[in-house]
């Protein structure tokens, strides 16, 4: 588990066949600011300060440790950035164009064979 700037400790990721997933332990100061009948948007974990690539999504509370958050992502996502990250570390001046292209490239033809996100659960 590697600790972040603001004190959060990051899991490892761990796998199933479709989704990778993590999970976060937050300070007790930030885990105050988490909401206890829903799950969190993007923008809300990250004004909480989850530093985290683009992808994720927070998809379950777990009401014995409101600080540990969890979080998901699509296998088929991650391995579409990490190739970007290869093809876009190559040559950094073509990085904003290879983004764009990359973006629109991805929403048309490699992330509609993703499977749908897992089920949001409260437990």
């Amino acid at each position: 588990m590697a600790t972040g700037k603001n004190g959060f400790f990051y899991s490892d990721k761990y796998y199933d066949d479709e989704y990778e997933y993590r999970h976060v332990h937050l300070t007790k100061e930030a885990a105050k600011n988490v909401p206890k009948d829903r799950l969190m948007t993007e923008t809300e974990w990250r004004k909480l300060g989850v530093q985290q690539s683009l992808g994720w999504a927070h998809y379950m509370i777990h009401a014995p440790e409101p600080h540990v958050t969890l979080y998901s992502s699509f296998l088929c996502w991650s391995n579409f950035l990490n190739t970007f990250s290869l093809v876009s570390n190559h040559n950094n001046r073509l990085r904003g164009y290879l983004c764009s292209s990359a973006i629109v490239l991805a929403c048309v033809l490699f992330l509609p064979s993703c499977k749908p996100a897992p089920a949001k659960c409260i437990f």
